[in-house]
């Protein structure tokens, strides 16, 4: 029997532009590449490991696995869709990966510390208050992945941080934008 692993990434997935990638099993873990190995197998159940390129593009991806059984010259085709989608993030502890911390105690404070502080007031006065940043919580990744879409940017270009920030930036402002936050640099702050 042969494996095939097919994952799919956006409203129109093809293998030409990467949203669409399909490969067979392999003991290969080739850099840069899509790519799976068997890491255990017991009776009816197999699990592997899927290697992704540190460029993979950010987002909610399908995925399928394609079964093809030859037994007794007759050829049969199994396709199992999964369920749910998964997430492809950028991967800070990934060496090859243009968002790669270093530091261990940076990628402890930038991304898996859960609390901080905010400082509000002016340059004479500041007030700091305790902040619950929330990252990992509820709808928050369904709600950045929501407006990384409104963001329309080219699926090519979500394999790269800076494209992807500058667009969120524009998408999350308001005055242009539509987005969800208004900034306010008046020095009227009355309302909030």
């Amino acid at each position: 029997d042969d494996l095939r692993l097919v994952f799919q990434f956006g409203s129109d997935p093809k293998n030409t532009n990467g949203s669409k990638v399909e490969f067979i099993l392999s003991d290969k873990d080739v850099a840069g590449e899509w790519g799976a190995k068997i890491h255990n197998a017991s009776g009816n159940s197999l699990t592997v490991t899927v290697f992704t390129p540190p460029d993979c593009y950010v987002g909610k991806w399908k995925f399928y696995v394609h079964t093809v059984s030859k037994k007794d010259k007759k050829t049969s085709i199994f396709r199992y869709c999964h369920s749910d989608k998964f997430y492809m993030l950028f991967n800070p502890w990934c060496r090859e990966d243009s968002v790669h911390m270093d530091n261990d105690v940076d990628r402890q404070a930038y991304i898996l510390k859960e609390e901080g502080k905010i400082y509000s007031g002016n340059y004479r006065w500041r007030t700091p208050k305790s902040w619950q940043f929330g990252q990992f919580q509820g709808t928050v990744l369904d709600c950045c992945m929501m407006l990384l879409d409104m963001s329309d940017l080219k699926v090519q270009a979500r394999g790269n941080a800076i494209p992807i920030v500058r667009r969120l930036t524009a998408v999350i402002n308001s005055s242009d934008e539509n987005g969800v936050l208004t900034g306010n640099w008046s020095g009227d702050y009355s309302g909030g």
